[in-house]
């Protein structure tokens, strides 16, 4: 069974500490915590459901959970994320109600075989704010709160662990699909597209007729989980997490700068066994310009905050018409955009080096043996297919080839039979 909450606080320091253990594992609980759909259900130390529960699960991201009393009268518990690196630990500031003392919140999810030891420390700027806070009887209210917690996780258990999710080596939560039987084919989509928006699922419905095919979330994105800080090896480290999870060999697909990480991939990785690129985005020559200077933009956007201004600078920069950007600004696909902007440099970081307009270097994926297929559409702009004409040229066991009146928006009736053919023969 799990342990009552234990609570600690020492004479000198404004802080007051808390442990206690759940019978679920710490992903779960991660989750239970993090999730508004979960807090809602146990957060109200009385067991009522939340009236507003509001969640941005990103640093500088806030939350917003309310207890309406039988009075109607709201009770509001407000914070700001600071660190969120799932499922190991999460940090907030706190304010229980307006005017009250802010604090900072510090949760650590330890495993304990199936089983989760959650710390929770609370800091104060003061020891007058401390004795506050327990004079307001913070630590009676969080007892009650986390014996809801541990009633309310059995309900959520069993069906989080029997979701298509896989962990990263960094702990991060992978969510992916697969359907379909036969070889294992991974499916890598490119910037901004994840399960629910993007060419995957179409291609993944044609090609599970001959494979089973993995769809994925790429970090940041869809259900999957994000870890800070960002580095191209640790979404690397995501697709050998999908590997594993097909047995150990696949076949790999990517596009744009899906297309990048495959082939990244595919260079640091044992299991790829094929490798398949739709137009890698790189600028080998002067027949386009570069763009340092729109990434620089796009990552300032993002650190301000400012998602909406990041999608169009990235459409500017990839080349769309600004009059199908202001079109689509009117369509209620540019929230979906707008919520995995932050994404953006995490592409930006794959490609930037190889847009600069210079010839790919002839070394950089030496250790891509495995057979490849480069290609890109025969209504492309030129600069993509001198790239991809320049790509195949530097791999060591790669063939090119153009789908005629395609562009870089994936058809996928034109694009499987291809693929099948490649994969099969």
């Amino acid at each position: 069974m799990f342990e009552k909450l234990r609570v600690s606080a020492g004479p000198t320091k404004p802080t007051i500490a808390m442990t206690r253990v759940f019978d679920a594992p710490r992903a779960v609980v991660f989750d239970a915590w993090t999730k508004a759909e979960h807090v809602a259900h146990w957060w109200d130390p009385n067991g009522e459901p939340l009236a507003v529960c509001e969640i941005d699960l990103r640093p500088n991201g806030a939350f917003r959970w309310v207890n309406r009393g039988a009075n109607g009268a709201e009770y509001p518990f407000t914070g700001t994320y600071r660190e969120v690196a799932p499922p190991e630990r999460l940090v907030f500031t706190a304010q229980a109600f307006p005017g009250s003392p802010e604090s900072v919140a510090t949760l650590i999810f330890s495993q304990d075989g199936k089983r989760t030891k959650l710390t929770l420390t609370i800091e104060c700027k003061s020891i007058e704010d401390r004795d506050a806070l327990l004079e307001m009887r913070v630590d009676v209210g969080t007892a009650e709160t986390l014996k809801n917690l541990a009633e309310y996780l059995p309900k959520i258990t069993e069906a989080a662990t029997s979701q298509n999710i896989v962990r990263s080596k960094d702990g991060t939560a992978i969510a992916f699909d697969r359907r379909g039987h036969g070889p294992a084919v991974i499916l890598v989509d490119g910037a901004l597209c994840y399960r629910g928006m993007g060419p995957g699922g179409p291609l993944a419905e044609l090609l599970a007729q001959h494979f089973t095919v993995f769809t994925y979330d790429r970090r940041g994105r869809g259900d999957s989980g994000d870890t800070a800080p960002y580095a191209v090896e640790r979404e690397v480290e995501d697709i050998a997490a999908l590997l594993s999870e097909a047995g150990g060999t696949a076949f790999v697909w990517g596009i744009s700068s899906g297309a990048v990480l495959a082939l990244e991939a595919a260079n640091r990785l044992s299991g790829i066994e094929k490798l398949a690129l739709y137009e890698a985005p790189f600028i080998v020559d002067d027949s386009r310009s570069t763009t340092q200077d729109g990434w620089a933009r796009i990552g300032a956007a993002i650190a301000a905050d400012r998602r909406s201004a990041a999608v169009k600078l990235f459409m500017k920069t990839v080349g769309v018409p600004d009059v199908f950007i202001a079109l689509m600004r009117l369509m209620s696909v540019w929230s979906k955009l707008k919520a995995v902007a932050h994404t953006l440099p995490y592409d930006g970081a794959l490609v930037q080096d190889n847009q600069r307009g210079a010839p790919l270097p002839a070394g950089r994926w030496a250790s891509v043996t495995v057979p490849s297929l480069v290609m890109d559409g025969g209504k492309s702009p030129a600069w993509m297919r001198n790239a991809n004409r320049a790509l195949a040229g530097v791999l060591p066991n790669a063939q090119y080839r153009t789908l005629e009146g395609q562009t870089h928006m994936l058809n996928a009736k034109a694009h499987a039979p291809v693929l099948v053919e490649f994969f099969k023969e």
